[in-house]
């Protein structure tokens, strides 16, 4: 049978939402609900994705002036090495081998000693030796020699004097203006001498010339 209702709108029973229509608002809202979460959890990481990038490409600003700075002091070293190599070049035409030789053995022949080896050390040895004697140098090694010496007796007393001789002669210091301190010796005995024993030590005489300015007018360091 029909039936009508024929109260007033505002005395009529509300009427309750059909269950699928009910079920199926709030599916729309669940729906909705998600896809928000999604779209701001899409933004966080989208935001966090561009502050990443930012911190990249601040990094790899600092490093290009990192590279940068290191081509700078790269040149500068290649230029102290060619000027120290044209400043040792210069040196060995001035005092041969053989004029160097000759003038140790004429210090040699003025002390109790005598030598085991007579060599020439190359330059990160020399700069290594250098550093010992003068630690804050900014001095470069142009050349250096080492011998290998024997003097008579147990005491340094004679190992002393030839250092003194060698530093101080007047051909010699013109070239090799430091020698290394507090060499390390030994006593050795020696059956053949009158004195029984003798000390063992080595001696590095080094040649140096000032570090040239670099293109800012400061020395390298």
């Amino acid at each position: 049978m029909l039936k009508i209702n024929l109260l007033p709108l505002e005395k009529r029973r509300a009427e309750k939402t059909p269950l699928p229509r009910f079920f199926l608002i709030v599916a729309d809202a669940a729906i909705t609900a998600i896809l928000v979460i999604y779209i701001i959890s899409i933004l966080l990481k989208v935001s966090d994705a561009k502050d990443a990038n930012k911190d990249k490409d601040n990094a790899i600003k600092g490093l290009a002036e990192d590279v940068a700075k290191y081509d700078r002091i790269d040149a500068d070293i290649k230029t102290v090495e060619a000027r120290a190599k044209e400043a040792q070049d210069v040196v060995y035409r001035q005092f041969r081998w053989a004029e160097i030789t000759e003038n140790i053995w004429a210090v040699i022949s003025k002390n109790k000693v005598w030598i085991d080896k007579l060599e020439a050390i190359n330059l990160r040895t020399a700069q290594s030796e250098l550093k010992k004697v003068r630690p804050d140098t900014k001095d470069i090694a142009i050349g250096a020699v080492k011998l290998v010496c024997h003097a008579i007796g147990p005491y340094p007393n004679f190992m002393t004097k030839f250092r003194m001789d060698l530093k101080t002669d007047p051909k010699l210091s013109k070239i090799f203006n430091v020698i290394n301190i507090n060499p390390d010796y030994t006593v050795e005995e020696e059956k053949d001498f009158q004195e029984g024993s003798s000390v063992s030590f080595s001696i590095i005489l080094i040649g140096i010339t000032a570090a040239p300015p670099t293109s800012a007018g400061q020395p390298v360091r």
